[in-house]
């Protein structure tokens, strides 16, 4: 069972020119299988006959050919760490890196089935076994383009697209906008009680239905101030779900069982216009080291043609610039 990702609505300008777009970003996965023997293959090739077999994930332990000091991974698995060269020169990062990384998904995915076990009290095999997990984030489209046309050279390796919010103006309308981010652990918690509590028919960030609580999950960004937060109930939209049936043998998808797609959330229109909002940047970046704001409205209509405050920054860098 997994979750469909829903594209986040869009925003525009009075004249539909958009101020902030949802768009792919593309991550490498490499199956958890290959990560498990090719982490331990490396293992194994450091250390030798040395290699202290109790590391080895009970289920991995008790393999009859794993209690052999004398037989090394490779020997059973010849393609399962093939992934390691390939994707090493591919992204241009070295093996030790990508192997620190895959070490560090493998003793999260142990840790999880091993509290798994202990609740259940016998042996089971969890989500994330049969999954690919990422080991890196966010590829260059050239890098996209050149390991989709090889990908069958690349066992075990996927390509998955990822939605990620991008505002083609960078600074511009920047403290109107708001931008997002992952919600707290509090915040997580919160929500998981407020998926209880009855609906409310206004449809706010603030005063949201239960049914958007029901949409949230741990890792889903939401609107961190601006417009993104005060209508991240309508730009939010609901993801979707399938659950499918895995041969375990093979690992393969035997069939679908249930299958909703995701809904894209709605797209959101302001009254501003994107030139008088220029300009009125402009005319408070001169300010230097001052503060200031400008607010453009026509009185005929009442409507807001331009909200500028001063300093400002980078909606595309500011999780990193300020985090």
């Amino acid at each position: 069972e997994y979750t469909l990702s829903a594209r986040r609505g869009s925003i525009y300008d009075r004249h539909g020119r958009p101020l902030a777009l949802e768009e792919a970003s593309f991550d490498v996965e490499v199956r958890y299988k290959n990560l498990l023997y090719s982490y331990y293959a490396s293992r194994f090739a450091k250390d030798g006959p040395s290699y202290d077999r109790d590391e080895l994930p009970p289920d991995l332990s008790k393999i009859k050919a794993h209690k052999s000091s004398n037989t090394a991974c490779q020997e059973c698995h010849p393609y399962d760490d093939l992934w390691v060269e390939r994707v090493s020169r591919l992204l241009d990062l070295k093996p030790d890196e990508l192997l620190a990384r895959a070490e560090a998904a493998v003793k999260r995915v142990e840790s999880i089935k091993k509290n798994v076990q202990r609740g259940r009290k016998r042996r089971v095999r969890i989500q994330e076994e049969l999954a690919s997990l990422p080991i890196a984030k966010n590829i260059s489209v050239e890098k996209v383009a050149e390991l989709e046309t090889k990908l069958e050279q690349y066992p075990g390796v996927s390509l998955v697209a990822r939605p990620k919010r991008y505002y083609p103006n960078g600074e511009l309308a920047c403290h109107l906008l708001g931008s997002l981010g992952r919600l707290s652990e509090a915040e997580w918690q919160k929500i998981k009680g407020l998926r209880t509590e009855s609906s409310d028919s206004r449809g706010t960030l603030q005063r949201a239905p239960t049914l958007y609580y029901g949409t949230l999950s741990k890792d889903t960004l939401v609107g961190r101030g601006g417009l993104e937060a005060q209508y991240d109930v309508e730009l939010q939209g609901r993801p979707g779900k399938r659950i499918e049936e895995i041969v375990l043998k093979t690992l393969k998808v035997d069939k679908v069982i249930f299958d909703m797609p995701p809904q894209a959330g709605h797209d959101l229109f302001l009254t501003l216009d994107l030139d008088v909002q220029r300009l009125a940047e402009s005319a408070l970046s001169g300010l230097g080291d001052k503060n200031g704001s400008i607010v453009v409205m026509d009185t005929q209509t009442g409507e807001i043609l331009a909200l500028a405050s001063y300093p400002g920054f980078d909606l595309n860098t500011f999780n990193l610039d300020y985090t």
